[in-house]
């Protein structure tokens, strides 16, 4: 049986590509021992490490073994796919155990580019792809609420430019409290602008509200279901306030830019698009005048 299959592929249209196989067979399983002791010694922390205790473990399974599942059946579907051709191309003179073999080596292509770009492999990945996303029904059960923290024991957290660890804040309320507390507030170029040419009262608002967007920022981790409303609003409040009493009238422009840099530059496009239209104003009625100039023949 098998020297009739090696005449059949020598004889078929794969002839090319079966030589090529038997020639790279004894590197080609090096090359996969190699990676299997690879493979096991990058995955022994994990999989001795997980004891069953460790509640995420058993969803990074699942996870594995639907993409595994995932995987399985988008080859069996382009394996059936590439049998309907090679069936076709060969008019069906195969028998069964030739074309067995000569679509598996057929489907070596699946690491060439050409592969990918075939309409049968497009459609057939977009639906294993929606499969796949269907099999993470799981997981949508701890993203609603208190649940994520029931099943991990954890809360969320985040790393600073510093590497400390810290509660997120997406919305980025504790860095724009930072940058107005340190670099507008305490910064010596500024504060004494403000002293000087700011009312007392004005300044004062802008420190009490730092301090209480930092004591909000606080609290607002006790309700995470009410953390980005409070945050945003609190940003946006104070940013509002800052925006009363730092003017363009009253600020010099270095703590104008300081406060407002995307209100400096959208003048500053404005300035150059109006500068622009000027230019070509003045250019096509200089066009003009001078074919008004130019003498008839």
């Amino acid at each position: 049986m098998a020297t009739r299959m090696h005449n059949c592929l020598l004889v078929s249209p794969l002839k090319g590509q079966y030589q090529g196989l038997v020639q790279q067979l004894p590197k080609t399983r090096e090359q996969l021992d190699m990676y299997l002791i690879q493979l096991e010694a990058h995955t022994y922390p994990l999989r001795t490490g997980a004891g069953g205790e460790n509640r995420l473990f058993s969803l990074l399974t699942w996870d594995t073994w639907a993409f595994a599942g995932c995987l399985c059946m988008f080859l069996y579907m382009m394996f059936l796919a590439e049998w309907a051709r090679i069936s076709q191309a060969t008019g069906g003179s195969m028998n069964y155990f030739s074309m067995c073999f000569a679509t598996s080596l057929s489907m070596l292509d699946i690491f060439t580019a050409e592969f990918w770009i075939r309409w049968r492999t497009q459609i057939t990945f977009q639906l294993i792809k929606l499969f796949f996303a269907l099999t993470a029904a799981p997981f949508f059960l701890f993203t609603i609420g208190p649940l994520a923290k029931l099943f991990a024991h954890a809360d969320p957290t985040a790393w600073t430019r510093g590497g400390r660890c810290v509660r997120p804040d997406p919305n980025g309320l504790s860095a724009y409290l930072d940058w107005l507390k340190n670099d507008v507030l305490k910064n010596q170029r500024f504060a004494d602008e403000l002293n000087e040419h700011f009312p007392a009262r004005e300044v004062k608002r802008l420190t009490r509200a730092v301090v209480e967007g930092e004591r909000k920022l606080a609290n607002a981790w006790s309700r995470p279901s009410h953390f980005t409303r409070v945050t945003t609003a609190e940003k946006i409040r104070i940013d509002e306030m800052l925006a009363k009493i730092v003017t363009e009238e009253k600020a010099s422009a270095a703590l104008y830019k300081q406060c407002f840099p995307d209100k400096v530059l959208q003048a500053q496009y404005k300035a150059d698009q109006e500068a622009e239209e000027l230019m070509t104003k003045a250019a096509n009625e200089a066009k003009k005048r001078k074919s008004r100039m130019v003498p008839r023949p």
